[in-house]
């Protein structure tokens, strides 16, 4: 089972606004040549020679079809922007930390508290993050361990 915090997720999202802005489709075509050319998908972020990430010739009566695929290619670009940030905040996340989005979420303990404070956190060796919790009212113990979101969506290859 994978555990996604949407404090944190909406934390990523907020982060990773003008990057993911920054993600656009282009249309390269001879003058005359109406929709048919080069669709390339930039990074504009980065260096000139590093910004393409997708790139397709397409006639003009595959026009539609491809600038679909763009669009395909555009939402999982920004998707694995967001899960970066994502991964990112998890790892540097140390016990007691409040998100910018406000508090972590908390779990619920069999005595009526909240398993809320993060004693200990460490990457476990399957890629998970194992993180010790104490009960506010009780002090009882308990471990959760946390995928990174980039496990979820597919990576390059």
């Amino acid at each position: 089972m994978t555990l996604i915090i949407p404090e944190i997720l909406v934390q990523a999202k907020e982060e990773t606004a003008h990057h993911r802005s920054q993600i656009q489709g282009f249309l390269y075509c001879k003058k005359g040549a109406e929709k048919a050319g080069q669709h390339v998908l930039r990074d504009c972020t980065k260096p000139p020679g590093d910004q393409v990430l997708w790139s397709k010739f397409a006639e003009a009566y595959w026009y539609e079809e491809t600038h679909r695929e763009m669009e395909l290619e555009t939402e999982i670009a920004k998707s694995r922007i967001i899960a970066a940030q994502y991964d990112r905040i998890v790892r540097e996340l140390q016990p007691g930390d409040e998100l910018a989005a406000g508090p972590l979420r908390k779990f619920p303990c069999p005595c009526g508290g909240e398993y809320g404070i993060v004693v200990d956190s460490r990457p476990n060796f399957d890629g998970t993050i194992r993180r010790r919790r104490k009960c506010s009212s009780c002090g009882k113990r308990t471990s959760t361990a946390e995928f990174a979101i980039e496990d979820i969506w597919p990576s390059d290859g």
